[in-house]
Order: C-alpha cells, then structure tokens, then sequence
C-alpha cells in the first residue's frame, strides 16, 4: 500500500513539473520525450487499476462523448493528407505532437481521476495554478531588465505605448490573459492563503495584466472584479485591498513605467482616447477596442465550408491551426472565401468554438458546450445544497474559461490555462459526495 501510495505521488509531481516548464517545448525536443514517458506511465497506472469508479451523470457523459470525438479526430485527420487540394506534406512527427497537444488535457481528467483522492488534493492543483501564474509575471518582469530569454518563445514588437512586452514562463503573451481572472478568482476565494499571501498574489497578477498588454487579460482582470464584488465580504475587500494600494503604491515609485502601459491597455481595449502628455495613447486604425475585435474575429475570419462533409465532420486536427501544430500560410482572402482558390486553406478564427468546428464539425463544439452547461449546473447544485467551498470556485473559474473560449483559440488545449477546467471535471466525476 505504501509503495502505492508513493508511486502515484510520484507521478503527479513528475506531471504537474513537466507541465509547468512546457515553455520548454519549442528549443529542446527531448521534453517532448519526458513527457511521454510520464504521462504514459500515468495512463498506465490508471489503466492498471481494472476497477476505476466515477460519478454517473450527465457531465461524464458528455466528456466520454468528448474523449471518443477526439480519439475520431486522429483517424479522420489521415483523410486530410489524402485529399487532392491538399496544400501540406504528411508529416509523421507533426501528426503525433498533433495527437498529443489535442488529448494530453482532455486526458488529464482521467489521471486527476487516479491520482487526486482527496478534496484537498484538488487544492493543492488550484494552489500550482495560482503559482504558475504568479511565477509567469515575475519572468515578464525580469526580461524588462534583462532582456528576451529565449527558451519562454519570441520576442514580438511592442502592441501599444510603453513598455516591450515579453513572453513568460506560461509561453505565448496570450496565455496570460486567458487565465489570468481564473488565478484572481483562485487566490480571493482560497482559503489556504493568509491576507497577506492573497495579497502579494494578487499584485503579482495585476502587475502581469499590464506587462503582457493584452486586450483579454484587461477584460479577465474586470470579470473577475465584477464576480469577486458579488462573492466577498466587504471586511475581507477592504483588507485586501489596502494591502494592494501598499504594494501597487511601491511598484509605481519602484517602476514608473508601468502607468503608460496601464493608460495604453485600457485606452486601447475600451477605445478611450486617452493622452499622456501632447499624444495620444490610442493606436486608431491598428487596434480596434475588443468589443469590435470581439465580433469581427469570429465572423469574418471563419472560412466557409467547402461542402457537406467539412460542415459535419471537420478537417481534423489541421482545423485547429497553430494550437494543433499545423501553420498555414493562405493569405486572408483565400482564408475568408474557399472559392478564391479550390486549395484548401485553414487558419485559426481565434474563437475556441469556431477552431473545434472546424476540426470536427458541428456537433464537437456543441458537444463541449454540452459538457460545460452540465458540468455548471452540477458544481452549482454542489455549492448551494452541500455548501461546498470548492464547486463555488471551479463555478465561477468555469463561467470565465467559458468567455475566455470566445476569444481564445486553442486555450481548451494549453497545459496551463485550461488546468481549472479539466480539474473541474474531474472533481465532477469522481464517486465522493460534494466536499469530501
């Protein structure tokens, strides 16, 4: 029982580091290697068990439905390269880093199942989450001094006035702010962390929001605002926040530079023409608030299907673009209308729903929305009948993640990001009562 015991611990830790230095991935191929024999070994020990019990409800059975949708997709994919119009080479090593990138979350699910006994366990995830974020900030801001560390990805041209803005430890600069209301809503509403941790928690991840200058870590920052007003009590508010002003008060004397950046991401994400001294900090003609790139991304960058088999069945893994591994080069209007030129040409809408349609047709993404209004109303009957403290924070890290999904292309695959989710159904499915 011990060396039981010691074997699962094991391989949870060895998969939780993997995942968190998946930065990784793109200088040294041999983590790719790491993280097979780890996780294989974890689905073997999963496996091993011939007995694996679970919740019987509508949430598992959406996710299996899932799980079987993904497991079609990697055969479906082989239909892709035998096409006529194709416009890429069959590449064995791209397809399984293809495979890989699209199951190693869903599967997770599966291996928290095993490997996470305890509601306390599940805390302790929720605890790495806020971690990895807060470690992600504290990269970003050591590149402003030392300059772009390569192994965190490319170093891109600034986005709006004020500081350069870098990759961290989390990866691509988007990974931030798709997660970041998560990890804010993670750290309020935990009660393993004293006032004083939340509190340097919580600037670390403000400070990320305007490091990273991305449009959707603003609006993250804002929802998770808006939800922790409704979730709080004012005592515990104010205390928070008058360790906040402490720290952001120091920050800004420590870092001037960051007030452009905070005047630059909210001017150029609410469209407010704000001026900081004789110019503007609004980059009209460049970048449109987010309520218009909101829309313009998710209807005009969809392609339309080509026929009836693409609207139903999808391109497989392909259809997932840069989050799969795949790069098309087509050019926007060969993207925007297939009938330009009969080659085909996929390219990410940056909206979640619209990528899985685009995999797998129309039912995939209905399907996850399936799974995610289930698994809602369940953590929603869990908080208000058990009182269970958990169910009301994987509730509200779920309504986010669902946001998120509009804007977010791939987010449902990213090691990171996606963890709160997937954790979430897992803690779903396991056969303990609420709270246990």
């Amino acid at each position: 029982m011990l060396q039981y015991l010691e074997i699962r611990k094991f391989l949870l830790i060895s998969l939780m580091t993997l995942i968190f230095f998946h930065f990784f991935k793109e200088e040294y191929s041999v983590y790719y290697l790491l993280l097979s024999i780890v996780y294989i070994s974890s689905l073997l020990f999963v496996i091993s068990d011939k007995e694996i019990y679970f919740y019987n409800s509508p949430t598992a059975l959406f996710y299996f439905v899932l799980m079987l949708y993904f497991i079609w997709l990697a055969v479906w994919t082989l239909r892709f390269y035998n096409l006529d119009n194709n416009i890429i080479d069959f590449d064995l090593r791209q397809y399984l880093v293809g495979i890989g990138r699209m199951m190693l979350m869903p599967l997770i699910v599966l291996i928290f199942l095993k490997l996470l006994t305890k509601k306390e366990d599940y805390e302790k995830i929720i605890l790495f989450f806020i971690f990895a974020y807060c470690i992600g900030t504290l990269t970003m801001l050591l590149q402003q001094f030392v300059g772009n560390i390569f192994f965190f990805g490319n170093f891109g041209p600034p986005r709006f006035a004020g500081l350069n803005v870098y990759p961290s430890s989390l990866g691509n600069i988007t990974v931030f702010g798709s997660g970041v209301g998560m990890a804010l809503i993670c750290c309020f509403l935990n009660d393993k962390l004293n006032l004083f941790l939340k509190g340097i928690a919580v600037s670390l991840l403000i400070l990320g929001v305007f490091l990273t200058m991305q449009k959707s870590a603003l609006i993250n920052l804002i929802i998770a605002v808006l939800i922790l007003c409704l979730t709080i009590n004012i005592r515990s508010l104010l205390g928070l926040f008058l360790i906040l002003i402490s720290l952001i008060t120091l920050l800004f004397l420590v870092y001037p530079g960051i007030i452009t950046n905070i005047l630059s991401l909210v001017s150029n994400t609410l469209g407010f023409d704000i001026r900081f001294g004789d110019r503007s900090l609004l980059h009209l003609g460049i970048y449109d608030s987010i309520f218009n790139r909101f829309i313009d991304r998710q209807l005009d960058w969809l392609r339309p299907p080509s026929g009836v088999v693409e609207l139903l069945f999808g391109w497989g893994i392909p259809g997932g673009s840069q989050a799969m591994g795949y790069s098309f080069t087509s050019s926007v209007d060969m993207q925007m209308d297939h009938r330009i030129n009969p080659m085909i040409s996929i390219g990410t809408t940056h909206n979640q729903y619209l990528d899985l349609y685009q995999m797998g047709g129309i039912f995939l993404p209905l399907t996850l929305m399936g799974l995610i209004i289930c698994a809602n109303i369940q953590l929603f009957i869990n908080w208000i009948q058990f009182n269970d403290r958990l169910s009301k924070i994987f509730f509200f890290l779920n309504v986010i993640f669902t946001i998120n999904l509009f804007v977010a292309n791939g987010v449902l695959f990213q090691p990171i990001a996606s963890i709160p989710f997937w954790l979430s159904i897992s803690y779903l499915l396991r056969p303990n009562k609420p709270g246990e």
